[in-house]
């Protein structure tokens, strides 16, 4: 009979133990990914442009989309006091709020420089700052950095594999990036990173699509500049469209179940 009980209440246990576990994973499967690039207007086109360099205020954008959506809503006073910097800049909200936080800053004769072109050691410094990593300054991940003024951020940037080197070895950091180069950075930073080519191996979602549970999304080419053979055809569409995702815990991936209008 203690026996019985016994198993009885180890059974109880587990199914206890278990019903929170199963909570979770059901509510992590489904996620919904908000667009945080800017897109362009021309006619009844869109164009994302992937090819063209980012500006300071665009990447203030970026950021500022990519931390929290509540700050949208957000009412600040004005923190900012850079001689090139009006209020009615698209970008004045964010790069506001970005230098009030810290995460930004202007240049030593009083500018900004908003619609100025972003390097990759800039953005590494940002992206240091805003996810609060280490900066690691006793390694040298590549010559050409070695002395410079972001050389710790862009050693934890590489370390961490969201940023890479050139073949030749080195990092070019002055260089300026395109938007594309941008997404593919903050999409490893923030793990969205889709592959649209890849082949389902989730069971469970097999099954759920199978059963017309979900769907899932037909990668077509919605905007003319953006070619599916483009290298960073699934980066601009992760940073361009906002969808909802089922995280397939086999592949480690996103699929994408559903566009989401804004």
């Amino acid at each position: 009979m203690k026996r019985k009980i016994a198993l009885l209440l180890c059974l109880v246990l587990a199914i206890a133990c278990a019903i929170p576990a199963m909570a979770a994973y059901q509510q992590n499967t489904e996620l919904d990914h908000y667009k945080y690039m800017n897109v362009y207007k021309d006619g009844k086109d869109t164009y994302v442009k992937p090819d063209q360099p980012i500006t300071r205020g665009e990447l203030a954008n970026v950021i500022f989309n990519l931390l929290n959506s509540n700050t949208k809503n957000v009412a600040l006073q004005n923190y900012t006091n850079f001689s090139d910097l009006s209020e009615d800049h698209e970008f004045f909200k964010q790069i506001n709020f970005l230098v009030y936080r810290g995460f930004l800053n202007g240049y030593p004769d009083g500018t900004f420089r908003p619609d100025g072109y972003l390097t990759r050691a800039e953005l590494a410094e940002v992206v240091v700052r805003t996810q609060k990593f280490v900066k690691n300054n006793t390694v040298v991940k590549a010559p050409d950095i070695e002395g410079h003024w972001a050389m710790g951020s862009i050693n934890t940037m590489i370390i961490r594999g969201f940023m890479k080197g050139y073949p030749d070895g080195t990092f070019k950091p002055d260089n300026i990036l395109t938007r594309a180069e941008v997404a593919a950075t903050m999409n490893r930073v923030y793990n969205r990173e889709l592959d649209s080519s890849s082949i389902l191996q989730n069971t469970k979602l097999i099954n759920s699509i199978t059963n017309q549970v979900y769907t899932p999304y037909v990668f077509n080419q919605i905007f003319p500049d953006l070619p599916k053979d483009h290298w960073a055809y699934d980066d601009m569409m992760e940073a361009c469209v906002s969808h909802r995702i089922y995280w397939d815990d086999v592949g480690k991936r996103e699929i994408w179940i559903q566009e989401l209008y804004d």
